[in-house]
C-alpha cells in the first residue's frame, strides 16, 4: 500500500545553499521515505532517487485485468511487457513543473478516460492506466504522483464544472415550468408512475441534448425540488434563484 499521509521533509530543513533549488523543485516538499541520492554538485537540490520500494515481480508479473489505458492509448496500442528488471536502480525524480508537464499531455488525450478517476490507493492502482514497461522506465514514484496530481485536479475542474451544470439545469427547468401545462404535470408526478424524469417528452429530451451520466442526478433532484415548491412544501420560489443561492440547493445532492 503506498500512503500518502508520510511525513515530509521541506527546503528549510535542507543546508542553506540548497534551500533555494529545493523549493524550486519540491514547493511541497518531499515524503520522508525517499531515498535520495547525492548531487555531484553540493549546492543542488537531490534529483535523483532510489527506487527499491517494489519487488521485481511487480513489474514482469502484471496482473491479467492491467488496462494500462495511458500507456496503450486505451487498447490501441500493445502492452509492453518487462521480462529482465534489476530490483535497484536510480531515476530522475520529477519535479512539480516536470509533473504537471506530463499530466497536461496526459488529459490532452485521455480527457474522457481520466473523468471517473478513483483516487489511488496502491501501487496495483498504477496498472489502470500504465504497463510493465512504462511503470518500470517512467518510475512507480514518478507515476503515482502524476495519477495523484490528475486526481486532485479532477477534484476542482468538476467542482467548478458541476456548479456550473447545476446554473445550466435550474435555467432550463425554469423555462421548461413556463411553458403550458409543464407544471401540472409535475405536479401530478406520483412514484406509481415511474422515474420523475419520465415527465419529460421527447421534445424535451431534445431540447436537453446529450447529457453525461453525472448530470441525470441533478435533473432528478432538481425537478423533485421544484415540485415540492409548486406543493407548497418548501421554500418559496425566489425569482431570482442564482442569486439567492437556491440554484445549488436544488441542483445539487
Amino acid at each position: 500500500m503506498a500512503k500518502q499521509n508520510c511525513r515530509r521533509v521541506f527546503a528549510e530543513q535542507q543546508p542553506a545553499e540548497k534551500q533555494k533549488t529545493f523549493k524550486v523543485w519540491y514547493p511541497n516538499g518531499l515524503p520522508q521515505m525517499y531515498i535520495m541520492c547525492p548531487e555531484e554538485n553540493d549546492s543542488n537540490a537531490p534529483q535523483s532517487y532510489v527506487e527499491n520500494n517494489l519487488p521485481v515481480g511487480f513489474y514482469v508479473n502484471p496482473p491479467r485485468t492491467a488496462e494500462a489505458m495511458f500507456s496503450t492509448l486505451n487498447g490501441s496500442m500493445p502492452f509492453k511487457f518487462m521480462h529482465h528488471v534489476l530490483p535497484t536502480r536510480h531515476l530522475h525524480l520529477w519535479s512539480r513543473d516536470e509533473i504537471q508537464e506530463v499530466c497536461n499531455s496526459l488529459r490532452k488525450v485521455h480527457w474522457a478516460s481520466m473523468k471517473r478517476m478513483q483516487k489511488p490507493e496502491s501501487w496495483d492502482d498504477l496498472w489502470k492506466y500504465f504497463d510493465a514497461h512504462d511503470l518500470y522506465h517512467g518510475g512507480a514514484i514518478n507515476l503515482w504522483n502524476v495519477l495523484n496530481t490528475l486526481y486532485d485536479e479532477n477534484e476542482i475542474i468538476f467542482k467548478d464544472l458541476r456548479v456550473q451544470t447545476a446554473v445550466i439545469v435550474g435555467n432550463w427547468l425554469d423555462a421548461w415550468l413556463a411553458e403550458g401545462g409543464n407544471q401540472s404535470k409535475l405536479i401530478a408526478w406520483t412514484q406509481g408512475q415511474g422515474p420523475i424524469l419520465d415527465i419529460l417528452s421527447d421534445r424535451d429530451r431534445a431540447s436537453i441534448g446529450d447529457i453525461e451520466d453525472e448530470v441525470v442526478p441533478l435533473l432528478e433532484n432538481a425537478l423533485f425540488y421544484r415540485r415540492d415548491l409548486l406543493l407548497g412544501s418548501g421554500p418559496r420560489m425566489p425569482s431570482d434563484l442564482i442569486n439567492q443561492n437556491y440554484l445549488l440547493a436544488a441542483s445539487l445532492p
